[in-house]
């Protein structure tokens, strides 16, 4: 997981490859630079509204990372309704799921 983000509308999250991140680590960078390829954002609603979910991909449909990036949904849409129960104690959780792999 390389992107978290956290603020009034909701919760996103986004996701690399083990190979993206592996060059952005091994480059002295933080992992957060590698291009995320899929993210998911649980967007803030009023009481008794259930939150939009919503999964977008950031990879061409003939890419061999598409089938990574289609296969890491599940645990993306889980991490962001964690840190969106979390709030607003979402910080330490965040940083805890960047970096994480799933």
């Amino acid at each position: 997981m390389n992107y978290v983000w956290v603020d009034a509308e909701g919760v996103t999250v986004g996701a690399t490859s083990a190979q993206r991140w592996a060059w952005d680590v091994s480059e002295g960078y933080s992992g957060a630079d590698a291009k995320t390829l899929v993210m998911a954002t649980l967007s803030n609603a009023p009481p008794g509204v259930a939150p939009a979910e919503s999964v977008t991909f950031h990879v061409h449909p003939t890419d061999a990372e598409r089938a990574a990036a289609i296969g890491a949904v599940g645990a993306l849409l889980a991490a962001v309704r964690e840190l969106h129960a979390a709030q607003p104690a979402w910080q330490e959780l965040a940083r805890s799921w960047f970096g994480r792999a799933i």
